[in-house]
């Protein structure tokens, strides 16, 4: 009787619409699925506040200033700044990746993601410490180097004056998001340890993709301001909005403290 089960068991297997076989992937509990999107949303804006970091999108508005000055052209603008936010894309995604994959490696062990939870959420605090104080005496946080700024500023005039302005934006954008790296991942780091924190390579893809879709929100809406006034941002229009943007940052490294503190609770509580 038993084998007569068993074969039947098997002829069904065999005659059945894969598509309608049940997975062997464990229950998903609501609260996780609630943590999940929780932790995404979080990231979402964390990825658009970074966005509106001034390190960000001071090479941007520089490019399409010269591109406008250098061309009258606002339509050149429009299609140098877009391709500099694909380069900026590609590049910042490509480096999160990898961020990804060393953060969550080293978080295999209990104990080791239990110190890197702890270390995160210590340097994401420290971060938005500074942003908020920094704030408040009118101080540019995390700006680059005056002659860091005049470098990136003669390789916007090379190579947006080379011609090949479909090849040297994108160049650019991918270039300025890794030499400002420093300033915005400040923000990118707590983001990506909250990712980790999920576990599962999709969710962390998915992510990545929010935070980094995010990111390039305010760069998009720059350039096509830019292109549909004509105007470029002089360093008086620059310097209120720039502001605005350093708050942001300081909200968004507040609110990722405040979440992996939450995930140290956590991680503790099941060691």
């Amino acid at each position: 009787m038993g084998d007569e089960s068993v074969t039947k068991a098997l002829s069904g297997l065999r005659d059945a619409d894969p598509l309608t076989l049940p997975t062997f992937e464990g229950p998903v509990e609501e609260g996780d699925l609630d943590l999940a999107l929780g932790s995404l949303t979080l990231v979402a804006l964390a990825g658009l506040a970074d966005g509106l970091n001034p390190c960000a999108l001071a090479g941007l508005a520089f490019l399409c200033a010269y591109l406008l000055s250098a061309e009258g052209s606002p339509r050149r603008a429009l299609a140098g700044g877009l391709l500099f936010c694909l380069g900026t894309f590609a590049a910042y995604f490509a480096a999160g990746l990898g961020l990804y994959f060393a953060i969550a490696s080293s978080a295999a062990i209990p104990a080791a993601r239990l110190l890197l939870y702890g270390a995160s959420t210590v340097c994401a605090m420290v971060f938005a410490l500074r942003w908020w104080w920094d704030l408040g005496v009118g101080e540019k946080a995390g700006a680059v180097s005056a002659d860091a700024r005049r470098a990136e500023h003669s390789l916007v005039r090379r190579v947006a004056g080379s011609g090949v302005l479909w090849l040297g934006a994108p160049f650019l954008g991918a270039a300025f998001a890794l030499l400002e790296l420093a300033c915005t991942g400040q923000v990118y780091l707590p983001a990506i340890a909250v990712l980790s924190s999920q576990g599962g390579l999709r969710q962390a893809l998915t992510g990545l993709l929010v935070y980094n879709a995010g990111f390039v929100v305010p760069a998009l809406v720059l350039t096509g301001a830019i292109a549909a006034t004509g105007k470029g941002l002089t360093a008086t229009r620059f310097g209120p909005w720039a502001r605005r943007g350093r708050a942001a940052v300081a909200v968004a490294l507040t609110g990722l403290t405040a979440f992996l503190g939450w995930e140290v609770w956590r991680v503790a509580q099941g060691l």
